[in-house]
């Protein structure tokens, strides 16, 4: 049985000729399919004389842009809406079939399912092993389809953009979408799925851009992600989080999110700045009532503190007026403190998944009950330095958010400090003033 008529396979690829054609091309015809069937996409002409020239003519080559999302979404877009497409890495070694079944006629069968089916997306099982993969044909429910092979009826309305996680990111578009996804198990495949190299290093990838990814799919989908640890080399010596899909998920958002630990080193340069800077001092209600400057000058049910806001600020009356009326200006700090600004700005780009327009920084606070009045919608929190206890109370229940950052709705959630701090303490709260 050929392949031919029957189904496309898709394979992008970036600087790796000689695997592709070792690997999965190679694997590929060697398991029945026709060359007519496949088609390799590449990120630009010069891949494509690079590729052509190592490679059969009659292999069908398409350009199409750099980096691993733009590539995805290229293929979705070029093929026909409802078609189903075989995706695949360009570094498969070796394809396993189940029950008797040839690669072509189980991957016949995958097609002729989403055809038909509810959901438009099939993974295989993330093993090579059949002892731990007993199970014959398919599974339905929340399955982590992997990005180096899966069968999916086009949808151009699926589209991904977080580049190192864009095959979880997709699996949960689609899930969400259909209530379902699908798992096959009577093909298995060996590759190595966090190898370096090939179209994933188009983007860069390094531990920063990692923990921004995970965090950002996390922050979308808490109600179907578990988050792990898992050493990949790649990125880093130490153990990163890790995505695992819940196997009950709500569709209920919950209200606190605790986003994945954070290596301490990606703080250094922040407090290698604050060991040169004084944060302004801030007076608690009885000295501000003393000093005669009680407007501003003081935070209810808070201590004298050390502290700064960044970025945008709300300004008074007055202050507005001389500002041509304009109630939101860029704060002093910020221009007073421009390195520490500029080093809150590249944290908050790395651990923050949403817009801010605001940071504010605080040194050994222990706060009392309180809202954040001002605040517009979610605040993300995460606390630094060599310090103990002083955790977060969010209505009444204890968080740690040393290293570990929060993210709550300040304004409606009412939050205070535990009042047993040892050691030197800053946290770190990006928000939004406004809409």
């Amino acid at each position: 049985m050929s392949s031919y008529g029957i189904m496309k396979i898709a394979v992008p690829s970036y600087n790796r000729v000689e695997i592709f054609k070792n690997k999965t091309f190679s694997t590929l015809l060697n398991n029945g399919i026709l060359i007519d069937d496949i088609y390799l996409f590449v990120a630009n002409e010069e891949q494509f004389e690079l590729y052509q020239s190592e490679l059969p003519q009659e292999l069908k080559i398409v350009v199409g842009e750099k980096g691993m999302c733009n590539i995805r979404n290229f293929m979705t877009e070029w093929f026909n809406e409802g078609e189903v497409i075989v995706y695949m890495d360009d570094d498969i070694e070796k394809i396993v079939t189940k029950n008797d079944k040839t690669f072509v006629e189980a991957l016949t069968q995958c097609c002729e399912f989403l055809k038909t089916s509810k959901g438009n997306l099939i993974g295989l099982p993330p093993t090579f092993n059949p002892f731990f993969n007993k199970d014959s044909g398919f599974k339905q429910g929340l399955y982590s389809v992997v990005g180096c092979f899966y069968i999916m009826r086009n949808d151009k309305m699926i589209k991904v953009n977080n580049v190192d996680v864009e095959d979880h990111q997709r699996t949960l578009l689609c899930y969400q979408k259909n209530k379902i996804v699908y798992r096959y198990c009577d093909i298995m495949v060996k590759t190595k799925p966090f190898a370096s190299g090939g179209v994933n290093d188009a983007d860069g990838r390094n531990y920063e851009s990692y923990y921004k990814a995970v965090g950002k799919l996390y922050f979308e989908f808490p109600n179907f992600i578990n988050i792990a640890t898992k050493k990949i080399k790649y990125i880093s010596n130490e153990e990163v989080p890790h995505i695992r899909f819940k196997p009950n998920p709500s569709m209920e958002i919950p209200k606190i999110i605790q986003l994945p630990k954070i290596q301490p080193s990606l703080f250094e340069p922040l407090c290698n700045i604050l060991t040169r800077v004084t944060l302004d001092r801030k007076l608690n209600e009885e000295e501000a009532k003393k000093s005669g400057k009680y407007i501003g000058s003081f935070r209810k049910n808070f201590p004298a503190h050390r502290t700064n806001v960044f970025g945008t600020v709300k300004l008074r009356p007055c202050s507005a007026k001389k500002n041509g009326g304009n109630y939101f200006a860029l704060s002093s700090a910020s221009k007073k403190k421009p390195a520490l600004y500029e080093e809150l700005k590249r944290i908050g780009d790395i651990i923050v998944p949403f817009e801010y327009t605001s940071i504010l920084i605080n040194n050994n606070t222990v706060s009392g009950k309180h809202l954040d009045a001002n605040n517009v919608g979610q605040s993300l929190l995460v606390s630094i330095g060599d310090y103990e206890g002083c955790n977060i109370m969010i209505e009444g229940k204890k968080y740690d958010a040393k290293y570990q950052p929060l993210i709550f709705n300040g304004s409606e959630m009412e939050h205070w400090n535990t009042d047993d701090l040892v050691g030197n303490k800053y946290s770190l709260v990006f928000y939004n003033i406004t809409k």
